[in-house]
């Protein structure tokens, strides 16, 4: 849904009032590897690292989850993307003749709807950060991407059907 270096991405967090200490904490998790710079030599899964790190990942995940910091990145990451000006109408889930849709109003209403939601994982609303790849094997055709961030909603297409479903009248 979404891509990014993760340094931009930092720098975005931090003017929403994000800490240094935070920020650390985060690309610790992005990288998986004891650095927050990619440069460790041992390097972890995303699931070892959450099961290592349970209190930073519920910091984070605090941090991600209030209203205004939900609202504010959905519109960066989905409605306005990172370098537009110019906002979308809608996200459309289908093929030409068979299809759904979430106004821009919607996507905000649906993502303060799940904030709440008990999650294993990194997440900002129902909307998962994941870094790129954290190239554990070490290829060289991979490494660029482990300073990327991806943001993947693996629910819309639910939350598209439930919205259209019980709340458009």
């Amino acid at each position: 849904m979404h891509t990014e270096h993760v340094s931009s991405f930092i720098n975005y967090l931090k003017e929403c009032g994000m800490s240094n200490d935070l920020a650390r904490k985060l690309l610790l998790f992005h990288y998986g590897d004891g650095t927050d710079n990619g440069s460790g030599k041992v390097r972890f899964s995303t699931q070892e690292y959450i099961l290592n790190h349970p209190k930073d990942i519920k910091e984070l995940n605090s941090f991600f989850n209030n209203d205004g910091f939900i609202i504010k990145t959905v519109e960066r990451l989905i409605i306005y993307g990172n370098n537009s000006k110019v906002p979308i109408d809608a996200i459309i889930w289908g093929v030409p003749n068979d299809y759904m849709w979430l106004t821009k109003k919607e996507i905000i209403n649906v993502c303060l709807k799940h904030k709440g939601i008990s999650k294993n994982s990194l997440a900002i609303s129902g909307i998962f950060y994941q870094p790129f790849n954290r190239c554990l094997n070490f290829n060289p055709k991979y490494e660029k991407y482990r300073h990327y961030v991806q943001f993947k909603w693996y629910h819309l297409s639910d939350d598209i059907i439930e919205t259209m479903a019980f709340y458009r009248k």
